[in-house]
């Protein structure tokens, strides 16, 4: 509970960074080879996905209204990366193609929603099962290299909660899980019974 706004904090920053991520796996599985390797493109993608998704969290944002001017604003940014290096620019069909697919992230039953959601989970139960996390910030699941400094972030901070957590309750927590798999001692009932404290509700 005293940590509730910080866990929503996160979680609403992750859900922005994986819907980011969604939008630019889409895009780059949709358009392919001529965008490839160009990171000023990628940047400039990024970039205007992540303003165009800020504050996606609110109630009254509608994300796919947000997610139909993202597609939009990226197919701009596509068919002027593609002009400028004699590439044809994107037809009205592909264009179509690509901002449906792009709003369908709002479905959660969408593919690329699932694997990205997946492989973020992967990542932070590796961080919580290794206790070198330092080094584990850094190794991004593939398909996420798009967030990779976002994800870090969010990472150091989540981990940080977590081992706060573990230091100033691990032992309250410690006893109560030893109590529920084993049972009290039966020598030490009476006098572990005695020795916790139950904090007052009145206040």
């Amino acid at each position: 509970m005293n940590d509730e706004l910080r866990l929503q904090e996160i979680h609403w920053q992750l859900q922005h960074c994986q819907t980011v991520n969604a939008v630019l796996l889409i895009v780059y599985s949709t358009v392919g080879g001529p965008i490839q390797g160009l990171s000023s493109l990628s940047d400039r993608l990024k970039r205007t996905t992540s303003v165009l998704l800020d504050g996606m969290h609110k109630p009254d944002f509608n994300l796919e209204e947000a997610l139909e001017n993202t597609s939009a604003q990226i197919c701009s940014e596509l068919n002027k990366s593609l002009t400028e290096r004699n590439y044809p620019a994107l037809t009205p069909e592909l264009q179509a193609t690509l901002t449906g697919q792009i709003r369908s992230i709002t479905q959660k039953d969408n593919p690329i929603r699932t694997v990205v959601e997946d492989r973020v989970q992967q990542y932070f139960m590796a961080l919580l099962s290794d206790p070198k996390t330092q080094a584990r910030l850094e190794e991004i699941p593939p398909g996420l290299t798009a967030i990779k400094p976002e994800l870090a972030s969010v990472g150091a901070k989540f981990i940080s909660l977590i081992n706060y957590n573990k230091i100033v309750y691990g032992p309250f927590y410690t006893d109560i899980i030893r109590k529920l798999l084993f049972g009290p001692p039966e020598a030490n009932c009476g006098q572990g019974a005695a020795q916790v404290s139950v904090p007052s509700t009145s206040n």
